[in-house]
């Protein structure tokens, strides 16, 4: 298929024309029932954590959730004697606010209850904590000790019962902080979160949309959109806090991307897992649509979402640096700059955290940036098998 560029959803008009293609194929298996008990049942997870309601210009910010053109396209669909509810299900981190939940979009008039206000609330959200994907050691990707990842065996976390979705989006912009995370996507052995959502999909044509990077996208949102605000930083604060420069490398490394890959692969191996799952289960899984796609991203939201996602690691990384006695010949060189107390590595993650959010606001854009990172944009279909039917 031909490349599409796939600009913010939330940008007037509502939809591009690729906006629109990709939700209607999305939507475009699913049975709406005529009746009432049966609610389209969606699943969302956007990683690291779904975009805040509580950032500045928040419903401008991009990308938005793509939850939220699926369900008006579902609304768009809907015929007077068919069911309009439908129940979104947000997959958060553990350790998530509720109140930075993304908005659902507006109902439409309840054409089964005319003039209810009971009835007339259509959509309806919830959340449940899902489980890091998969869960090492953060220092183990990128320690300075240089050990080996160690890998818990793999146990389905579905976070909705098995069969029971229409639609599910997974959604990632940026690249991952576990090298684990990318390396076990694609297989049928996890811990993956493609694997515990395709799971999940009804067996009557129930849908996933995948969005993520790929390795073209993952290099750019590195050298476009990271590098310019945090290599300067930490540069400053290894001379100020006189730390070794290999804290420096560590803390600025991204471990997963020399094992990410270009659109081309990705789309054969999501290829292969839809053979490989359908050998194994008594349902098939088709690759529906695949296609790269460009999406433009929000200082506002990516800052946000790298604070979220890479905190754990440099945590990680900062206190094995403390914990190795280097903290007792940091603080002799910060008693001989003249500082009256002992710097720790929660003081440092603290300026870095703050000093990304500064730059992000001061640092001008270049080219690269407006254009946006390359995603792989792909739509598995799960339906029965011939022998089950």
């Amino acid at each position: 298929m031909t490349p599409f560029f796939f600009y913010p959803l939330s940008h007037p008009p509502l939809h591009t024309y690729a906006n629109l293609l990709l939700t209607l194929i999305v939507v475009s298996f699913l049975a709406i029932s005529k009746d009432p008990a049966k609610v389209v049942q969606l699943v969302s997870q956007t990683l690291p954590c779904p975009p805040s309601n509580n950032l500045p210009n928040s419903s401008s910010l991009s990308p938005a959730c793509v939850f939220s053109p699926i369900v008006q396209t579902i609304q768009s669909r809907l015929q007077p004697d068919q069911s309009p509810y439908i129940n979104i299900t947000h997959a958060v981190p553990p350790k998530f606010s509720l109140s930075s939940l993304p908005t659902s979009p507006p109902s439409t008039p309840n054409r089964l209850f005319p003039g209810d206000d009971y009835f007339n609330m259509t959509v309806f959200s919830n959340a449940t904590a899902a489980p890091h994907y998969p869960f090492t050691s953060a220092s183990s990707s990128s320690s300075l000790s240089g050990g080996a990842q160690s890998q818990a065996p793999y146990v389905p976390t579905p976070i909705v019962p098995p069969y029971s979705v229409n639609i599910a989006a997974v959604e990632r912009y940026l690249p991952p902080t576990s090298t684990c995370e990318y390396q076990n996507l694609f297989t049928t052995s996890g811990p993956s979160v493609l694997l515990d959502r395709l799971r999940e999909l009804s067996p009557r044509d129930g849908t996933l949309l995948l969005v993520y990077p790929t390795l073209r996208g993952a290099q750019c949102f590195k050298q476009h959109y990271l590098n310019p605000i945090l290599d300067p930083l930490l540069r400053n604060l290894v001379g100020l806090h006189c730390l070794p420069s290999d804290i420096g490398t560590a803390l600025s490394s991204t471990p997963a991307l020399k094992h990410m890959d270009p659109f081309e692969t990705m789309h054969s191996k999501v290829s292969q897992l839809c053979s490989s799952l359908t050998y194994r289960d008594r349902t098939t899984f088709t690759l529906s649509y695949a296609s790269p796609g460009c999406i433009p991203l929000s200082r506002d939201l990516w800052t946000e979402w790298y604070i979220a996602q890479e905190s754990p690691r440099a945590r990680e990384i900062l206190d094995d640096y403390w914990r190795n006695d280097h903290r007792t010949r940091h603080h002799t060189a910060s008693k001989g700059m003249g500082m009256d107390r002992e710097v720790t590595s929660a003081m440092v993650l603290r300026d870095v955290v703050d000093g990304i959010r500064k730059r992000a606001t001061t640092e001008p854009m270049d080219d690269a940036e407006r254009e946006g990172v390359e995603v792989g944009i792909f739509v598995i279909r799960r339906s029965l098998s011939q022998s089950s039917t």
